[in-house]
């Protein structure tokens, strides 16, 4: 087995784009593929090449399921060599006062606590491969100057992770592994699915909008190893 995958958030639109144009050019490759509530869009990919794929269920957000998931990869490797962490709460715009706070807590255990464990349990044998090790974040443009108007939760998320990835690449310096991240402009999924279309008009969301495919490839770069000399970095992608 070469390259092992172990992609969170892997049944997204995003997270199955990846998988697919990895499964293309990728040999006998192990993507150990997570999903909450959608396994049938893993099922679908064809495999090729010699490349395996397991679907693996948890929900990020509760810490017992997190460590349930990483006994799974322990049964199927000893550690990933590459890890891709896609999970987020649905995007929507509200207000500060119409926040709770039991809502940020959970996007935070979704986003920021799940990858921490994961992480603290893989990065030890991560850091010991013949071959640079690889973890990359999904983040958003609005860690990239002004954030949208009324993402105040969402935005906060995301500066939690940028604040991990820069933390970890200082950590990790010169130990064979590399922490990126892309911050694309919102990409045109079922993310925004409850977000109103005419929303989508009157803020400019819509015309900034990127499809999962156009992202894919700069996601396939900070795996590969021409990325290994990139460390602690932010790749905006604007549509």
């Amino acid at each position: 087995m070469n390259n092992i995958y172990l992609i969170l958030g892997a049944s997204s639109e995003i997270g199955s784009a990846l998988i697919r144009s990895l499964n293309e050019k990728e040999r006998e490759a192990l993507f150990l593929s997570h999903y909450r509530s959608h396994p049938d869009v893993l099922r679908e990919i064809e495999m090729k090449n010699g490349n395996q794929l397991r679907a693996l269920q948890a929900d990020l957000s509760l810490s017992e399921e997190v460590e349930g998931l990483i006994g799974e990869v322990r049964t199927s490797c000893s550690s990933p060599t590459h890890i891709v962490h896609l999970p987020a709460d649905l995007y929507e715009f509200q207000k500060l006062k119409d926040i709770r706070w039991e809502s940020v807590l959970h996007d935070m255990e979704l986003q920021l606590h799940s990858i921490m464990q994961i992480l603290a349990a893989f990065l030890p044998k991560m850091t010991k491969g013949e071959r640079n090790g690889k973890v990359l974040f999904m983040l958003s443009e609005n860690t990239v100057g002004l954030p949208a108007k009324y993402t105040v939760k969402y935005t906060v998320g995301k500066y939690a992770l940028l604040g991990l990835i820069r933390s970890l690449a200082s950590d990790y310096e010169g130990k064979r592994i590399n922490f990126n991240a892309v911050s694309p402009s919102v990409m045109d999924t079922k993310f925004l699915r409850k977000i109103d279309e005419r929303l989508l008009e009157i803020s400019g969301v819509r015309e900034h909008m990127l499809k999962p495919s156009e992202v894919t490839p700069a996601m396939e770069y900070l795996l590969s190893p021409a990325s290994d000399r990139v460390n602690g970095q932010n790749l905006l992608l604007r549509g």
